[in-house]
């Protein structure tokens, strides 16, 4: 990259993604030096606690109330349902076909 090169930085946290826009104006051999476009535009739904949340969401409308209460009633079977879940987030891989099994 050098001097005029625009690049987006995505920041992807638990939360939110933040978005941000830089404009490079130094090139590799200089000091670092950039001007900020377009400022972070964190506090979208994108982050993965919100995957989590849809993916409850979607438990709930899978199992039916009785056995979604019982499923919340179940703390130490949740947390066991959510590690596992968080696992499959971290091995996604768009594009590449293989099934997963929680």
């Amino acid at each position: 990259m050098c001097r005029g090169d625009v690049v987006m930085v995505l920041d992807c946290g638990g939360g939110t993604v933040d978005i941000t826009i830089h404009k490079l104006l130094s090139n590799p051999d200089e000091k670092f030096l950039c001007e900020e476009l377009l400022p972070s535009s964190g506090g979208c739904e994108w982050g993965s606690k919100y995957v989590d949340i849809y993916f409850e969401e979607f438990l709930k409308e899978f199992f039916g109330d009785e056995l979604y209460a019982a499923y919340i009633r179940n703390a130490v079977g949740r947390l066991d349902i959510l590690k596992h879940f968080e696992m499959l987030k971290r091995k996604f891989c768009p594009g590449v076909e293989e099934r997963s099994r929680l």
